[in-house]
This record gives C-alpha cells, structure tokens and sequence, in this order.
C-alpha cells in the first residue's frame, strides 16, 4: 500500500514539474485588455448587433474593470480602403455601465469586421499600451433602406505590436481547425518569441514563434463544448508582450470558437447507414434486371 501511494506521489510530482513547465513558463504574467463576445441578436429590421464587451485582467474570470486605464478607445474596419489604399476606420461608441465598458457592432447586410479596443497606464514609471483585437463576420439582412451611420476614426492608430492572424476570417471558426497566429512589432515580425493563450475551458498553454515569427495553434477538442447546442460558442484569448525603451505593449487576439462539426457526427451511424443505402440501391438493381424480358 506504501509503495502504491510513493508511486501516485512520483507521478504527480512528474506531472507537475515537467508537464508543468509546457504549460505555464511562459504565459503571461501581467494583466492584458480582452474583447469578448456576447450574444448576437436579430433587429426587427433584420440587422444584426454583437455586443462585444471590453475586460481587463486575465481571461476568464479574474477581470478587474477599466477605471485604472486611460484613453480607452475602441475602433473598426470593414475591409475598406481609402484612395490611398489605406484601411479606413470607424469609431465605435463606449457604453458604460458601473465598471463594465461595452460596445455594439450593428450590420444591416454581410459584413467583415476587424475591431480594436486600446488603452493605457502608467506603473512604477513605467508605461504599459494594451492593445486588443477580434475579427468576425454578420450576416445581417436589413429591409430598411435607412444607412447605418458611421464616424470615421480621424487619428492616428497606436498598433505598435499587433497580433494577426490567418485565416483572418471564417464563417464557422471551430476547434480542429488550424490558425496560423503573426505577432507584428513595427511592422517587423517577432522570431522566437513566446505567445500566451488561455482558453475558456481548458488550461492556459504557451507556444513560441519560429524563426519567420509565425507559429500554428490547433484549438482542441472541447468536450465541454460537445455537450452544449449547436450554435454554442467559446473563446480563446492568445497574448503578447514586448518591451522597448520604458515602453511595455501589450496585445491580445480574441478567438470565437465553436465546436467542431466533424466530431459530433456518428461516424458509425454514418457508416451504417451509408452501406445500408447501397445495399438497398443494390438489390433493387439485381430485382429490376430480372423483370427485364429479352
């Protein structure tokens, strides 16, 4: 029974100190500012609104609010250009509720959306630019023919370290799929540089860029996720951070996720009913050569 329970002790001892290390060396040690999703809804005109909330803190759930940053903004692009052939941004309006800061993105057809919400604040002389960021698609349809109104952002936009990623935009984005994630300093890109995500369901997980400053994050299956509706959704939140000259940036991706379609389907079920079809198909084409006369 001694040696039985030493054994269960060496092994976690194990877990924790080498599995341990994979997992949390590098994830982010200091606060972040997040974009996350609420749920979308149909107007009567047949537009679409997501409410995206803006948090700060460590995703999920330890969130401290926003009243200790300051220039707290949020903007978006819809994939237009100017004559310059520069993205054209709009500014979104902050809805604040106590300690909660909301926005609402509304479409009245099928619409790209890459939103930024940015902030800052000054700590033991040092100061912090947070940076977040989320991409998406509405699909609103709109009888009105009243046009939504929207005020172009007339400043320039601090997004010194920024996170891409690629696909930029999916109709369905869901665990399984691959998302090729670009941390971008000054329009350079950063080699070997660890990047943080968190996950709202599973453990927070490290992985680091290589030497072109791109790496590869593959969303688990969530079995959590599995057992909700099919519209149900998560989100992951992948990190950054990078020092310059008393300057600290930190940027954020919020990742929307679904679950993936592929593995709730019966795969058996699916077999059998597929070579059962056949056979069906099979037999009424011996059946139908025999009642042929020649």
């Amino acid at each position: 029974m001694k040696i039985r329970i030493l054994i269960i002790l060496i092994l976690f001892i194990y877990f924790i100190l080498i599995q341990g290390i994979d997992i949390y060396a590098f994830s982010s040690k200091e606060e972040y500012l997040w974009i996350e999703f609420g749920k979308c809804m149909r107007e009567k005109d047949g537009s679409l609104t997501l409410p995206l909330e803006l948090n700060y803190g460590r995703f999920p759930g330890a969130k401290q609010g926003l009243k200790g940053l300051d220039e707290v903004s949020v903007f978006y692009s819809l994939s237009e250009t100017d004559h310059n052939g520069k993205p054209v941004f709009y500014t979104a309006r902050i809805q604040q509720d106590k300690q909660n800061y909301s926005v609402n993105i509304n479409s009245s057809k099928q619409n790209r959306f890459i939103v930024f919400a940015q902030a800052k604040k000054k700590q033991n002389k040092v100061t912090i630019r947070y940076l977040a960021k989320t991409s998406f698609f509405l699909f609103g349809h709109s009888f009105s023919k009243k046009k939504t109104t929207r005020i172009i952002l007339s400043r320039e936009i601090n997004r010194q370290l920024e996170i891409r990623i690629i696909p930029e935009f999916q109709c369905w984005p869901q665990t399984g799929n691959s998302v090729k994630i670009i941390p971008v300093f000054k329009k350079g890109y950063l080699a070997e540089k660890a990047i943080s995500l968190f996950d709202q369901n599973m453990p927070q997980v490290e992985i680091m860029t290589n030497e072109k400053g791109e790496c590869v994050y593959v969303p688990r299956e969530d079995k959590r996720l599995n057992q909700k509706g099919e519209t149900a959704f998560k989100q992951a939140v992948i990190v950054a951070e990078e020092d310059q000259g008393g300057i600290k940036h930190i940027s954020s991706y919020t990742l929307l996720l679904h679950r993936s379609r592929f593995k709730n389907y019966k795969f058996f079920m699916g077999i059998a009913i597929f070579l059962g079809t056949m056979a069906a198909v099979f037999l009424f084409v011996i059946a139908g050569r025999k009642r042929i006369k020649f």
